[in-house]
């Protein structure tokens, strides 16, 4: 019998690999889109429109819908996924819907990804069917996480928060009466809180207390506003929860090495500060400018202020334009990417004394 050739063992191979087109995630929505690569851009921009989005891999490639169609690419992690629903991942992690969702790879029919609340709780290693995912903001703040389902043990769980009890005893006909601390926590008047913390930057958290590799498992990140408490403890393992001053938005619930955390009382950094605020100027636009309001037609081609066509106007389009002195193209302010702007025909372009519905601007 002859060997087989080259090219069939080629084929044989190929038919063995996944199907590439299976690793793949598609997403349709209003997207907000961070670092988007298109043909003849100077620099990666941002823009928030109607968005057909497929990932795969680390890529994603981006079809915008309206109002601006056009073609592009940017990392997953550029793309604002959130949350369809609520999920539990690994027994460890617990996910309210709504929540963001940073993505690294597509990989199959799911998401690898990051899942991070804004006082700094992050899990990363979490994997999220693509059906959970969608490309729409929430209308609604999160509510709570489903709790990852491991038992605590009741006589080993202390008081993260200084808890005290007055209790009196009676002996040979006296009364004595002393205030008593429960727990380890030490009552000291500046809303501190007792819990473990990681040693370093991050910390491991297993579904069981073993390290062994069949036992899942995600990288958890946490500031100083995150406390973990323990639940129980065998040898050298403690089961910890997460707590945090935004709510229970992501529950990390499992199991720790001791040697991996350290206990503390301290003072979370939101009792002994407030987050400031901070103002954004307008346009700054020079004298020999129109500036107005303009009705884009469906259909207008769109391009870079060196005439490189990069998309088309697709359904309607109003919003703030701007028309330099001598020029025969109108800036019009690309959807979400702040001063970024993009260029249409004047006469492609119906000036209006206002907009019904203006395009967000990213101002």
């Amino acid at each position: 019998m002859r060997a087989p050739s080259l090219h069939l063992l080629a084929l044989s191979a190929l038919c063995l690999l996944p199907q590439i087109a299976q690793a793949q995630c598609p997403l349709v929505g209003d997207a907000t889109l961070r670092a988007v690569r298109v043909p003849g851009a100077d620099a990666p921009f941002t823009l928030r429109e109607r968005a057909r989005v497929v990932l795969r891999g680390p890529v994603a490639h981006i079809e915008g819908v309206a109002p601006i169609a056009f073609h592009g690419t940017a990392a997953a992690g550029s793309v604002s996924l959130f949350l369809r629903a609520p999920q539990r991942i690994g027994g460890v992690v617990g996910i309210a819907a709504g929540l963001p969702f940073v993505a690294s790879r597509a990989v199959g029919a799911s998401v690898l990804g990051t899942v991070e609340t804004p006082d700094g709780l992050s899990v990363r290693g979490v994997s999220v069917p693509c059906a959970a995912l969608t490309l729409d903001a929430p209308a609604s703040a999160p509510t709570a996480a489903p709790v990852p389902p491991h038992r605590a043990n009741p006589r080993w769980i202390p008081h993260t928060t200084a808890h005290e009890v007055f209790r009196c005893t009676e002996t040979r006909g006296g009364r004595g009466c002393m205030t008593v601390n429960l727990g380890w926590c030490q009552p000291i008047g500046d809303g501190s809180e007792c819990g473990y913390h990681p040693r370093g930057a991050t910390v491991t958290m297993f579904a069981a207390p073993s390290d062994a590799p069949g036992v899942p498992r995600v990288s958890v990140r946490a500031t100083r506003d995150i406390v973990f408490v323990d639940e129980d403890r065998r040898g050298a393992w403690l089961l910890l929860r997460s707590r945090s001053y935004s709510g229970e938005v992501l529950v990390a619930r499992g199991w720790v090495r001791a040697a991996d955390v350290r206990w503390r009382q301290e003072t979370p950094p939101h009792l002994l500060s407030s987050p400031g605020l901070v103002g954004t100027a307008g346009w700054g636009v020079a004298g020999d400018v129109r500036r107005g309001h303009g009705e884009i037609t469906p259909g207008s081609a769109v391009s870079w202020s060196d005439g490189t066509r990069w998309g088309t106007t697709a359904g309607p389009w109003c919003a703030q334009v701007l028309q330099w002195a001598g020029q025969a193209t109108v800036g019009v302010p690309i959807p979400g990417a702040g001063p970024v702007m993009a260029r249409v025909r004047a006469e492609d372009v119906r000036w209006v004394d206002r907009c019904e519905t203006v395009a967000p601007s990213g101002r």
